[in-house]
Parts: structure tokens; C-alpha cells; sequence
């Protein structure tokens, strides 16, 4: 499952994290991912948060762009989502979303997003549901997450999140993202990881039933208004080729 979500999971933590109805705000990020058998997909992703009413409303607009050759097949995805970020309380927030787009064949793409998260200084607990579909190649399917995060004495963190997938053939799909960080200064921390992903459903199949792969990578924090973070993933297929994946974010308040 988090072949295709994992990305986009990243860029929602980094969304929510801090969250101010007083912020303008605007992520973005690109990811690579090289496979050993030449094909590849690139991922452009851009996330802009913008205060409607004060303390209370934040509007959303994302913008996503996917181009790959997996399987030898040249696909390129576009998608255009809108919505908005509820703060219910100084701790509990909803994100929910609608997006449109259309593949390089021109054939429309549906995308939802449904998220509800409790945080505080020590914790963060959370889940949602996606769905997309994708009419004219009979495509649609379901993803279900929970997770949460927890914050340790002497900057050590750790969080997990466990997704379950359905689509419309019946397939299910389940993945687990686990991930270790340590703040080595109040600007800089490093992380450790993995994920592993149990089926190949319609929605995010990569031909292997079962995907792993193994997370580090690094933020960094030079001001209270910008931050980076960069990802390093080593994908394993056992039952197709392996690959890399680079994934570099900016975070920019104003």
C-alpha cells in the first residue's frame, strides 16, 4: 500500500505538524524511485495552506504530478485537489479533500481524503480514509490508515502506521510504516525505518505480493520559518526487481 501513499503520508505529516490557522504555509517535495530493471517514476508534489478564518479554518490546494514506465508502459497521473483543514480544538484537527484529474490518455481520475488527528507535545494519534477511481479503466479502490507518533525523553521519537487497502475486485491489501528519529540538535534529526506491504491490489501494484523497504534520511530546521527533509529508501521486491527511492521536501511559513 504505501508503494503508492507512503509519499504522499510524508507530505501530510509534514502538513499537520504545528499546524496555526495563522500561517501561510507551502510544502513541496519530489521523489525519484529507480528501479534495478531501468524503469522508473518520478513524483512532483506541491501542498499550499492558507488561514480563512482565524484559529479555526485553513484551505488547502494541492497539486501532484506522477510520470513513470513501470512494466514498460509510459503513465503520467495529474491531479488537482481542494479542501479544507478544521481545527476542532487546540488539539484535534480533520483534513478532507477532493481531487480531480486525468491520466495521459485523458481519462478522468477521482481522488478523496478523509483524516481526523488528536495531537500533542508528547503524542499524535490519528487515522483517515482515501479512495480513488478511475472510470474508464475500471479502477477503484479504498485505503484505510491508524497510526500515531510518540515523542521519548532525549529527543527520541517513534512512530507506526498500519494501512489496509480494498478495491473494487475484492483484493485486499496491508502495509505497516515504522519509523525511529532522533533529534541530534534542535535543528537537526536523523531517522531510521522500514515498511512492509502484504498484496499487489489494482490500485498500487508493483508485481510483487509482497514489497519491502528500508527508510533513513534527515531534517533539517535553519530557521523557525523553513525546514528540509530529505528520505532515502532501498526497495525490496522478492518477487520482482528492487529499487531507490530519493525523496527531498522543503516546509516554508510566511
Amino acid at each position: 500500500m504505501t508503494k503508492q501513499w507512503l509519499v504522499g503520508a510524508l507530505m501530510v505529516v509534514a502538513a499537520t505538524g504545528s499546524l496555526a490557522a495563522t500561517d501561510f504555509r507551502n510544502i513541496s517535495s519530489f521523489s525519484v524511485e529507480n528501479n534495478f530493471d531501468g524503469s522508473f517514476e518520478t513524483r512532483l508534489e506541491n501542498v499550499f495552506l492558507a488561514p480563512l478564518v482565524a484559529d479555526r479554518v485553513l484551505l488547502q490546494v494541492k497539486l501532484r504530478n506522477e510520470v513513470g514506465n513501470r512494466f514498460g508502459e509510459s503513465r503520467s497521473l495529474t491531479m488537482a485537489h481542494l479542501g479544507p483543514v478544521l481545527l476542532l480544538s487546540p488539539r484535534l484537527y480533520s483534513i478532507i479533500s477532493y481531487g480531480a484529474g486525468f491520466r495521459e490518455s485523458g481519462s478522468l481520475v477521482h481522488e478523496g481524503d478523509l483524516q481526523l488527528h488528536y495531537e500533542t507535545s508528547r503524542y499524535r494519534v490519528g487515522g483517515g480514509l482515501r479512495g480513488r477511481l478511475e472510470p474508464s479503466d475500471d479502477v477503484a479502490y479504498v485505503v484505510g490508515s491508524l497510526g500515531g507518533r510518540i515523542a521519548f525523553p532525549r529527543g527520541f521519537g517513534l512512530q507506526a502506521t498500519w494501512y489496509t487497502g480494498l478495491d473494487n475486485d475484492g483484493d485486499l491489501s496491508h502495509s505497516t510504516w515504522i519509523e525511529g528519529d532522533y533529534a541530534v540538535t534542535d535543528a537537526v534529526a536523523v531517522k531510521l525505518g522500514g515498511t512492509v506491504d502484504l498484496g499487489d491490489g489494482a490500485g498500487w501494484a508493483d508485481g510483487s505480493d509482497t514489497t519491502y523497504s528500508l527508510i533513513t534520511g534527515a531534517a533539517f530546521r535553519p530557521s523557525e520559518v523553513v525546514a528540509f527533509r530529505y528520505q532515502f529508501d532501498f526497495i525490496i521486491r522478492p518477487d520482482a526487481d528492487n529499487g531507490v527511492r530519493n525523496l527531498l521536501l522543503v516546509d516554508w511559513r510566511f
